[in-house]
């Protein structure tokens, strides 16, 4: 490969590096990234650059020995890209040199925050131009100890260097700078720099020295011999922060030849005796010290250095910063102009602000002030809740103190189960942290009620029983004395509303009466029988109304039969009970076959019957109740009374019923029939049932 000559390789560079400015915003491409091929590594974990070492730990940068001539980013090792981008620190240390060109040393280390340089050695080096261009993340740099005394070039030296706050250049000695163009060039982040007792008298150019300062509020160039510039050219423009400039009467423009717009955009720029900025006046003209906007000579330098300037920190309680204020001046006394400062409560205090730890005086040094609060205790709300959930009452209460509830005793309403009895809260009374409620806790008893108990002769006895519990009457069967018409049968209880039978009495739910009730059954005279026909004898059926039991002859009753009239008599022993004497209601059944006729399958025969109910037979049971033969109902008949068809079952009054069925060949081969019919019943079920057999057929015989 055909070696490049370093010279030729630097002004190839130069030139790609050049910007044009004309808006005031340059915009510069890194370059490509080359490394120079004199590198080799050593055992110490440093690579060698000529006399140079150096390595990177950790995103530290160090170097050591004498640095070589530097013709641009080209030559410099941990300029290339997959370096530079992990450099965060440079620390230089003691004994190191450097050489005459030092320019782009530091080119585009543009993640490097910090630089501590104050050991490298500059006493050889007259270039410095490009040195920190495009440093654009550092914020601290440290050049104390710099002789710059053979230093001919500054141009951008700290070009685009936008993080950087303060910079301390006082003790340089620019004696031999000839151009500052573009210095400062978008140092942005620069408040204020004390240039001043610069030896500036071989410097030619200062075009955009301070060019997009913007937060730059002023600039002391107090002793600056400016009798060798030519150009000014956007010297201070888009300074739109600055206020001050300091200067002297020996600043010089007469050999300035290039001065468009030398404050171009300093619009809060002001003179020393009141010559504001205005867009029209921004050359040289009034780069003097301004004699006022009245006179002949106005100007927007302010005579005499700039005053000392101070930082005032305003600090919370916890130290976290509220307000930083820079640049204070000198004697001047500072003011907090923050949201008032605030202290988060805690359970037991607020807080309020206060003040400050200590008197606002006139600055005199960096000063931190600490917001002071005082504490108030606070209090809290005790709710005091009674068995209903209803508030009895509420209580503030101071954190610490334990809550003291003062009020009537509390209750809880009483339901038909249970009466309560206060018996506390539902948790212990304790020092006051927050607000709290207490709830009423409570003993529950069980209710008792009076049951009354009324027989059929109003005669009454009562029992005290516990809510929920069933009732029941312990005392003798209750019982009602007879009348001339009825005997009267317990039946169960009613209270007024409901009947129950004595066993299926309801749970006790408050105070209640319960009366007997009773079935009246009816007493039959004797003058209310029939006595006829002894055709037959009747077969007798007594059964007991309410268990619907017939009831068994010998056991529970004892019948008599005398010149037709049949005598029933209860013997009582039995649940229940039936009437004590009672006769029946009907005469015998009659009953025969008539119009028979023998014609084979188609033999005809009518059976027919009559029987009577007695005078004042009222709603009684009258008519068939079965017609069988051996026990197979015969539904085809007819019922007459008083010779009328009705029905086959009605209810009726006295007189005379009868009853006929006409057989035919279904009925050929029966020859018994029975018929029952009923005298007496109560709710539906008979109290006697007689049955009648006759026998006939159907076929003469």
């Amino acid at each position: 490969m055909r070696k490049v000559k370093k010279k030729w390789l630097y002004r190839a560079l130069c030139a790609a590096l050049a910007v044009t400015l004309v808006s005031g915003t340059a915009v510069m491409s890194p370059i490509a990234d080359i490394i120079g091929t004199n590198i080799t590594a050593n055992a110490a974990n440093y690579t060698t650059w000529g006399t140079c070492q150096w390595k990177v730990e950790n995103g530290k940068l160090y170097i050591k020995g004498t640095i070589p001539n530097t013709g641009g980013p080209v030559d410099i090792p941990w300029c290339a890209g997959s370096i530079r981008a992990t450099i965060t620190e440079v620390y230089v240390e003691k004994g190191t040199k450097t050489s005459a060109n030092v320019s782009y040393l530091f080119y585009n280390l543009t993640k490097a925050t910090s630089m501590n340089l104050s050991n490298l050695d500059t006493s050889a080096a007259t270039d410095m131009h490009h040195m920190f261009n495009y440093c654009n993340s550092l914020a601290s740099l440290n050049t104390s100890g710099w002789n710059t005394s053979k230093v001919t070039n500054m141009w951008r030296m700290f070009y685009y260097c936008k993080a950087l706050t303060s910079l301390d250049l006082s003790s340089w000695n620019t004696s031999s700078v000839k151009t500052m163009e573009d210095m400062f060039y978008g140092c942005n982040a620069l408040t204020s720099l004390n240039l001043s007792n610069w030896n500036t008298k071989n410097v030619t150019t200062m075009a955009y020295m301070f060019y997009g300062c913007n937060s730059l509020k002023s600039v002391d160039v107090n002793g600056w011999n400016t009798q060798n510039v030519t150009s000014m050219f956007c010297m201070f423009s888009g300074c739109n922060a600055l206020k001050k400039i300091y200067a002297d009467k020996d600043w010089n423009t007469s050999n300035v030849t290039s001065e468009y717009s030398m404050f171009g955009n300093c619009e809060n720029l002001v003179g020393g005796k009141g010559t504001a900025w205005s867009n029209t006046k921004k050359t040289t003209e009034y780069a003097r010290i301004d004699g006022g906007p009245e006179s002949t000579t106005p100007g927007y330098f302010t005579e005499g250095h700039a005053p000392l300037t101070y930082t005032v920190t305003w600090k919370n309680y916890d130290g976290t910063t509220l307000e930083t204020d820079e640049d204070v001046e000198e004697g001047t006394t500072p003011s907090y102009d923050g949201a008032t400062p605030t202290k988060t409560a805690t359970a037991q205090y607020s807080y309020t602000f206060s003040g400050w730890n200590k008197e606002i005086t006139a600055v005199t040094g960096d000063v931190t002030y600490t917001a002071q609060f005082t504490e108030t205790t606070n209090t809290y709300t005790v709710t005091w809740i009674d068995g209903d959930g209803n508030t009895l009452t509420t209580d503030t209460v101071a954190y610490g103190e334990t809550p003291v509830y003062s009020g009537a005793t509390p209750t809880k309403t009483a339901t038909a189960q249970y009466s309560y009895t206060f018996s506390g809260w539902d948790k212990e009374i304790t020092a006051v942290t927050g607000n709290a409620t207490y709830t009423a806790q409570f003993t529950e008893t069980t209710n008792t009620y009076t049951v009354t108990w009324v027989d059929g002769d109003g005669n009454t006895t009562t029992d005290t029983i516990g809510y929920g519990t069933t009732p029941s009457y312990d005392g003798e069967k209750p019982t009602k004395a007879s009348d001339k018409n009825y005997i009267y049968k317990f039946r169960g209880w009613t209270d007024g509303t409901n009947t129950y039978t004595a066993e299926n009495l309801p749970a006790v739910g408050g105070n209640v009466t319960y009366t007997a009730v009773y079935d009246a059954l009816p007493i039959i005279h004797s003058d209310d029988v029939f006595v006829n026909s002894t055709e037959s004898t009747p077969q007798i059926f007594v059964t007991d109304p309410f268990t619907k039991e017939i009831l068994t002859e010998g056991t529970d009753y004892t019948v008599k039969v005398n010149n037709s009239t049949v005598t029933v008599t209860g013997i009582n022993s039995y649940a229940g009970g039936v009437q004590k004497s009672y006769t029946t209601l009907s005469r015998d059944m009659k009953a025969s076959i008539t119009n028979r006729r023998k014609t084979g399958t188609n033999a005809k025969a009518t059976l027919s019957g009559e029987w009577y109910l007695p005078k004042n037979a009222t709603n009684i049971q009258a008519g068939i109740a079965r017609l069988s033969t051996d026990d197979t109902a015969v539904t085809n008949y007819d019922v007459y009374k008083n010779g009328v068809k009705k029905a086959s079952a009605l209810k009726t009054t006295s007189g005379k019923y009868s009853f006929s069925l006409l057989m035919n060949s279904t009925h050929a081969n029966q020859n018994l029939y029975t018929v029952t019919y009923v005298t007496y019943e109560i709710d539906g079920v008979p109290f006697v049932s007689i049955s009648k057999a006759f026998t006939g057929y159907p076929n003469p015989a």
